[in-house]
Formats: structure tokens, C-alpha cells, sequence
């Protein structure tokens, strides 16, 4: 199969991949896209035949990858405008896997553009899960984790935020249990689980009303500028990081505020306005925190008795919430997970040299 050399630079090398992509790619230039590729066997008979005529009579199947591409547009029945499938091609993107990067990028793009089937518009690659150590997960060395066993120990919300959160999409991801402990201690249990459950008890069953001007807690203006930007370039540990620091400014927020102080009649509508805010900003930060723990964040809407709505219709003076709606004092979101003392200091040293280093660069 060969494709015009002019086809190929503009289509394939310009269209589909990007520069910050390229560190994973299987060759040293784009121009290696240019050369011929075998897409029949002759060393084994078990596959998908050839015409006989097509092979001088001899006995070939087709090449695997030529093969199984093509269930793309078989499994949405065809391209065929009349099948309902049919408007999932062009895909928006492909995610796939490093080592089938060559594959997704070269011979199935070179097999649409032959066949004059418009190209996805993405290919995305992700890395792999690697151990503790940076090494290859394998057998051999003992350091395989089941995912399953995972599942069994830890609540999937904390298995997702952990994977978005500890390695650049796209990067290989470091597995470690001790990491994940911490992670979920500090950003789901201390962070946004025990912001919410001040909100909904310091809230007394209800929606507070707010007759008064208070502060806000964050820029959700900007929040949501900036979490969108951070999706649309797949940053999902940008995107989730945006989402925590809004989490952890509520919670700076509300501590500086301490309407749980104001007692006086005089005080009490402010105080009202502070908790109406609080409950609004909890209400709020579970549609970002949705994409990486959905079942914490639909606990979060029944708490406060209101169902989600798309992002963009959140409006940003925290007035989302119907006076008076029941909130649920139920459940924790998250509970505590034991990690070891030599673990909390590593992760102490760790975080301060990580510290040091981006105080150095800004020198």
C-alpha cells in the first residue's frame, strides 16, 4: 500500500500529530511515514484471505492491523448516512495506547485516505501504568497490581482522581498505594469531603436565604474558563488540580469568615448570606469534581436536593440554589484511609523538595 509522497507529508505528518506528541513516536522524522507497507502474510494460514489473484496465487491472509482497523466503521454499521451510527465518524478523537500509536496514526489514516473516509480528527495517546519504581509492570517482577483487587480496597472515586491527578495525561503513571492513600486523605477526605459536610450541617436542613452582599469564595468566571481550556487540551491533571485549588479557597474562605461566630440578632442575616454562599460553592465545585469522581459528586447533589445543570448555565454570583430546599445531612463522602507514619514523612519531604524546586525556577 503506498501513498503519494505529498499526501502524506500534508494529511499525516501535518493533520494528526503534534510536535508535543512526538517523543513517543516510533521513528526519528515524519518522514518515515513515507515507506511501503506489506498488508498480507504469507507465513501462516490463519486470518482473513487475500484474493488469489492479488497475490499471484499464493496463499496470504491480510496483515492483523490492517484487519482489525477496519472494525472501527464496521462496529458502527458502516458510514452509510442512513444508519443511525453513522454520525459517530469522523470520531472527535481516538485514544489509544503508546504502543499502538504507529498504527492508529499511519496505516489507518493511509487506509482512509485511500478509501476517501474522512480521518478522526485526534488521535490522543496515553501512557502506561508503570510500578512504584518507574518500572514495567510484568510478572517477572513481581509488581503486577490487579485492578480488581484495587476496586476491592478502595472506592473507585478514589481510583479515578488518583490516575487523573498523579501524572500528566499522556505521561506513564507511577502506581503506588502509599500515593494513593495520600492523596485521598488530603484532597478528597480533608479537602472536599470535610468542606461539604460543614456545608450541609452548618446549613440546619435547608437553603439559607441571602439578603445581604458577602464575598464570594472563587472566580467561577474564570474557573470555568480555565478547567475547559485545560479539557479541551486534554490536561485532566490541570483540570482536576484548578478543581481542588477552588476547593481549598472555599475552605480558606469560610474559616476566615467563621459565621459559626455570629450569634447576635444583628448578625444573623450575614451569617445566613455566608452559609447560602458556602452551600452555593459546594453545589457548585461538584459539577467540576463530576468528571473525576461521579459517584462522590452525585452524593453531593442530593445533599443539597438540586440536580445538576450543564456548566455554562451555573451562573456566577453563587445564586443556583432554591430558598428553603431540603439538604440531606447524610453519609461521609469520604473516610479516612490508614497510612503509615514513614509514608506521611516521605510524602512531607517530597512535597517540600517539589517546593524548593519551583521556588528555584522562579529565581
Amino acid at each position: 500500500m503506498r501513498l503519494q509522497r505529498t499526501q502524506s507529508r500534508r494529511s499525516l505528518a501535518s493533520a494528526l500529530l503534534q510536535e508535543r506528541t512526538m517523543s513517543i513516536a516510533a521513528c526519528d522524522s515524519k518522514e518515515c511515514f513515507l515507506r511501503d507497507l506489506s498488508i498480507s502474510r504469507g507465513t501462516f494460514d490463519w486470518g482473513v484471505s487475500c484474493p488469489e489473484d492479488l497475490v499471484d496465487g499464493k496463499r496470504h491472509v491480510m496483515y492483523v492491523w490492517f484487519d482489525a482497523l477496519i472494525n472501527y466503521l464496521s462496529g458502527i454499521d458502516g458510514i452509510d448516512p442512513k444508519k443511525p451510527l453513522s454520525r459517530f465518524w469522523p470520531a472527535n478523537m481516538h485514544i489509544v495506547g503508546k504502543d499502538i500509536h504507529w498504527f492508529h496514526t499511519v496505516i489507518w489514516p493511509a487506509m482512509l485516505m485511500s478509501a476517501g473516509i474522512p480521518l478522526p480528527k485526534s488521535v490522543v495517546v496515553h501512557g502506561f501504568i508503570a510500578g512504584a519504581d518507574g518500572r514495567k509492570m510484568s510478572k517477572s517482577l513481581g509488581n503486577v497490581v490487579d485492578p480488581h483487587d484495587m476496586l476491592d480496597k478502595f472506592p473507585c472515586d478514589t481510583l479515578r482522581w488518583y490516575f487523573c491527578r498523579e501524572a500528566a495525561f499522556g505521561d506513564d503513571v507511577r502506581f503506588s498505594e502509599d500515593s494513593l492513600r495520600l492523596m485521598h486523605n488530603a484532597e478528597l477526605c480533608d479537602n472536599l469531603g470535610n468542606l461539604v459536610n460543614r456545608a450541609v450541617n452548618l446549613s440546619g436542613g435547608s437553603v439559607p436565604r441571602c439578603d445581604v452582599e458577602v464575598s464570594l469564595p472563587f472566580d467561577l468566571k474564570e474557573l470555568k474558563a480555565s478547567v475547559s481550556e485545560a479539557f479541551e487540551a486534554y490536561r485532566l491533571s490541570d483540570a482536576a488540580d484548578l478543581t481542588v485549588r477552588a476547593a481549598a479557597a472555599t475552605n480558606k474562605w469560610i474559616a476566615d469568615l467563621e459565621p459559626w461566630k455570629m450569634k447576635a440578632e444583628d448578625q444573623q442575616a450575614r451569617r445566613s448570606a455566608c452559609l447560602r454562599k458556602l452551600l452555593e460553592a459546594v453545589y457548585v465545585l461538584a459539577h467540576f469534581f463530576a468528571p473525576f469522581i461521579p459517584v462522590a459528586a452525585e452524593a453531593i447533589f442530593g445533599k443539597v436536593g438540586q440536580p445538576p445543570r450543564p456548566i455554562p448555565d451555573l451562573r456566577d454570583d453563587f445564586a443556583n440554589l432554591e430558598d428553603g430546599k431540603e439538604v440531606k445531612a447524610t453519609s461521609l463522602l469520604f473516610s479516612q484511609l490508614e497510612v503509615k507514619k514513614v509514608d506521611v514523612d516521605a510524602a512531607t519531604e517530597k512535597k517540600a523538595e517539589a517546593k524548593a524546586k519551583a521556588d528555584s525556577k522562579k529565581k
